[in-house]
């Protein structure tokens, strides 16, 4: 597979962050709940995450947010975790996920905030608002408007089918697409089988 273009690093960022803080635990308003922790807004855990990190608290925030998805991913597919089989939002390949993980250390050091890293972010995090309120009609026109999708239900989540891309920027969109109309409080768990 040729290397990526830092643009398609940046591209599957902003869909995995855009999906991690929508999975966010939150209350008021109310998120997806598909993770139980809340580590955005600025009255509850965000406030624990700026007096921890006060420069690069959004940062913090979002990477944790995003570690979150990926083990809600892994207690989903179970035993199969170590498999090279399957691919998920947050699990591309280890050679693309070293990469997100290396881009989001540089982007928390540039001393930018994520929406200006990464403008198609569907949020602002920054010290004048500490928290942009979740549109969850935007969520589902953000993940209405991915490239569409089939899946089959399994006892792990949602399974792609059909063709499983091999460009990653467009499995990780046909994954997130398969959470249109996903129900709060539970992950649902888009993957793909690969390498079949």
């Amino acid at each position: 597979m040729p290397v990526l273009a830092m643009s398609s690093i940046d591209d599957i960022l902003t869909t995995q962050l855009n999906v991690a803080w929508a999975g966010e635990n939150t209350d008021d308003p109310p998120r997806m709940a598909w993770w139980s922790v809340n580590l955005s807004d600025p009255l509850e855990g965000g406030d624990f995450t700026r007096r921890l990190a006060p420069r690069t608290w959004a940062w913090a925030a979002l990477i944790a947010l995003r570690e979150a998805g990926r083990r809600a991913d892994e207690a989903a597919i179970g035993t199969e975790r170590t498999s090279d089989r399957f691919a998920s939002l947050f699990r591309i390949s280890p050679r693309i996920d070293e990469r997100l993980d290396d881009r989001l250390t540089e982007l928390r050091s540039s001393g930018k905030l994520p929406h200006e890293a990464l403008p198609n972010l569907l949020f602002v995090l920054d010290d004048g608002n500490h928290g942009s309120d979740f549109d969850a009609d935007q969520f589902s026109l953000w993940l209405d408007a991915m490239p569409s999708s089939e899946s089959t239900l399994t006892t792990h989540g949602r399974l792609l089918s059909g063709d499983v891309p091999a460009d990653p920027v467009l499995r990780t969109n046909k994954l997130a697409n398969l959470l249109s109309g996903a129900p709060a409080g539970s992950w649902p768990f888009p993957h793909a089988r690969v390498g079949e």
